[in-house]
């Protein structure tokens, strides 16, 4: 059998500085070996990479594969977009482990257990106790911290203030959904949250999506989440480029739960109601998602009405409310204090929501001359590697994980190898099973329990 891969001829791109250079990789296990010119191919399976740019593998710091949001299918829609290390960012540690035993694609995944009033906790103002013991309970489950879903599920202004104090004392990460019961999922939303959190320390999600134009002008709205995000400069932020959202159509009662829906459905001139919903579905402005060939995909009206009503209401719904010009604007404000960039990462927001786009997205604006390839690896790959504190990911250096992305010609992945297999090949998927969990060092056994690996983190990292 062959010992290893080699991939070949292949212009390695880095964001230290270094100018690419045409080499061969070899990889040594599931970690990169040797990297230089007509290395040894006897005795390995050889990806020829004819000239193609090799990229660390995409660090995603925003996807869901599990819990309410997710789903397996998800593994194989971000390995397929050279997707090879992600963050869930409100799964359940349980089905995550489970999925991705059978599902993972070789992937390196950790996950934030959602605080939803009414289910996950009691009410919409959790006290330090209650969110204490859920922290715990789940941080041994495998969990690598916690998620506020304030669009959706908004606690109070005073718990989320509280949620990021608790994970910052214990040192665990928080991502956070802006928005409270004061607020919405918009720029007020997130400049409550920069004063709620006190400099303490937390993954400010998806600052597109508070740029959608509820408040003002979004261009402007985008200038005012970058002045909004350098007065935090120990929280790491992240954007996407995509159009579409992605939320619960799930309605009780005849009205939809998640607010973001509702704000949705009132940007297309809707009523926020089951009806509106029905109605926005009919009229191609909500897009029901649904699995198809191990894919989800949206589909047409007559599909998406039929889905909604015999799975009452319990579907994924995407509306075209994202803004191109602000997520442009995101995407390529410069930072201050050292920094390369005013958000840090690109993040999709997707895995089994079909927005996987980062790579094509991105290779449009270094073609405009918009980015750099440099840019497009410091902020789809580094940066969240930096984010998540795993060292060994975002660069192809010896040593570093075996986890690489070879853009194709069209500008997407045309091979995705994670950790040290091809998962990927040009339309194929030669190895779908197994994966890795990064968590922290009390969800270990948990993990190990479920016969996945363990990965431990290093000390939550520096910005970018």
């Amino acid at each position: 059998m062959p010992d290893g891969l080699l991939v070949c001829d292949a212009v390695v791109v880095n964001a230290d500085g270094r100018p690419p250079g045409l080499v061969d990789i070899e990889v040594d296990g599931g970690a990169i070996g040797r990297i230089g010119p007509s290395l040894p191919r006897a005795g390995k399976t050889v990806v020829d990479a004819k000239g193609a740019y090799v990229l660390p593998g995409l660090v995603d710091p925003h996807v869901h594969v599990s819990g309410r949001f997710g789903t397996a299918a998800g593994f194989r829609m971000m390995v397929r977009a050279g997707v090879t290390t992600c963050l869930d960012m409100a799964g359940e540690p349980a089905s995550l482990l489970s999925s991705l035993r059978t599902d993972g694609c070789g992937m390196t995944v950790g996950v934030l257990y959602p605080l939803v009033p009414g289910d996950t906790v009691a009410g919409r103002d959790p006290s330090r106790s209650e969110i204490h013991e859920q922290l715990e309970r789940q941080a041994a489950a495998g969990a690598f911290g916690l998620k506020v879903l304030g669009g959706h599920y908004p606690l109070t202004p005073e718990a989320t203030a509280r949620t990021i104090e608790v994970c910052a004392e214990f040192g665990v990460h928080c991502g956070i959904h802006a928005g409270t019961t004061a607020t919405g999922s918009n720029i007020e939303g997130l400049e409550e949250l920069v004063g709620l959190s006190a400099g303490r320390r937390f993954q400010a999600a998806h600052i597109n999506a508070y740029c959608r134009g509820q408040v003002t002008d979004p261009v402007e709205e985008a200038g005012r989440a970058i002045a909004a995000l350098r007065k935090i400069p120990a929280s790491p932020s992240e954007s996407y480029l995509a159009i579409i959202n992605g939320a619960e159509a799930a309605c009780v009662d005849g009205v939809p739960l998640s607010n973001v829906v509702k704000t949705c459905l009132r940007k297309g001139g809707y009523p926020v109601t089951e009806q509106g919903m029905i109605d926005a579905i009919t009229a191609g402005w909500a897009r029901i998602q649904a699995e198809k060939d191990g894919m989800v995909v949206l589909v047409g009206p007559s599909e998406g009405l039929e889905l909604f009503r015999s799975r009452e209401t319990k579907v994924g719904v995407s509306f075209p409310v994202n803004q191109p010009a602000a997520a442009l604007a995101l995407a390529l404000a410069r930072g201050g204090d050292g920094r390369r960039f005013a958000v840090d990462a690109f993040s999709t927001d997707g895995g089994s929501i079909p927005r996987n786009t980062t790579l094509r997205q991105a290779m449009g604006l270094v073609a405009a001359g918009l980015l750099t390839l440099e840019d497009l690896v410091l902020k789809g790959s580094l940066a969240g590697a930096r984010m998540l504190g795993l060292a060994a990911k975002g660069r192809i250096h010896a040593g570093a994980d075996a986890d690489m992305t070879v853009v194709g010609g069209d500008g997407d992945a045309a091979v995705t190898i994670a950790g040290g297999r091809v998962v990927y090949d040009h339309g194929r998927f030669p190895a779908r099973d197994g994966g890795r969990v990064f968590c922290r060092p009390e969800g270990a056994a948990a993990v190990k329990a479920a016969g996945v690996g363990y990965v431990r983190t290093e000390t939550i990292a520096t910005r970018a």
